[in-house]
């Protein structure tokens, strides 16, 4: 059977293993359109938005997509968080505006826009369609030894999985939806590249059985 090539967005897809997989795409001759938290030298097929702004978002990712007839495959990729991750936030002299401004910074990119980035992608979307979720075992290890003070990140992936999981039973278009755990350690470029290469296998794949599941990606 001949490939047929893809319209995959990626959000997050202007620096490190965003762009690794968004060039990893690009070289498999499928049509990447990418989302950015800053600007790239945008074009076409490179939109940027202020991710604390959903409605910058929302209006970014129209514009990126709005002339695709069909999305094949949405990844949101952005790791990017606000805390609270230190160990001072965790104390009675901790300033609860601050904790506050955090919180809600760090669940708007991890949970609030994904979520209204998925609706709008779903408009494009059929049950050939999937979207995809870059996460982390820390958001689902506890107790931990390591980043005992991080909470944003883990929390903020936390939510996300469970956005996952709801959008996998009630999306209206049968879109496959799951999440993928993995860690990416960027000092040892021979094990990146190696794993970058298992994480676009399986995503360009189609498996219909991740749908609602936490895939993990290490060895």
């Amino acid at each position: 059977m001949k490939y047929k090539n893809m319209n995959v967005v990626i959000i997050g897809g202007g620096q490190k293993f965003g762009k690794s997989i968004a060039d990893k795409f690009k070289s498999n001759n499928d049509s990447v359109y990418i989302l950015s938290h800053k600007n790239y030298g945008s074009n076409t097929n490179h939109f940027y938005a202020n991710f604390l702004d959903y409605k910058s978002v929302a209006t970014a990712t129209d514009k990126l997509i709005g002339n695709l007839d069909k999305i094949d495959i949405l990844l949101y990729c952005t790791n990017f968080d606000y805390g609270p991750c230190a160990d001072n936030d965790f104390c009675s002299k901790t300033e609860i505006d601050a904790i506050a401004d955090r919180w809600q910074k760090s669940i708007l990119i991890q949970a609030v826009i994904p979520h209204i980035i998925s609706i709008i992608a779903l408009q494009k979307m059929d049950k050939n369609s999937k979207i995809i979720f870059m996460t982390s075992h820390i958001a689902f290890e506890v107790p931990r030894n390591y980043c005992t003070s991080s909470v944003g990140h883990p929390g903020g992936k936390a939510s996300q999985n469970h956005l996952m999981f709801a959008l996998s039973h009630y999306n209206d278009k049968d879109a496959s939806v799951y999440s993928i755990s993995t860690h990416l350690d960027f000092d040892d470029l021979n094990e990146y590249n190696a794993r970058v290469d298992k994480i676009f296998n399986n995503i360009k794949s189609f498996n219909k059985e991740y749908s609602g599941r936490i895939i993990e990606i290490y060895n």
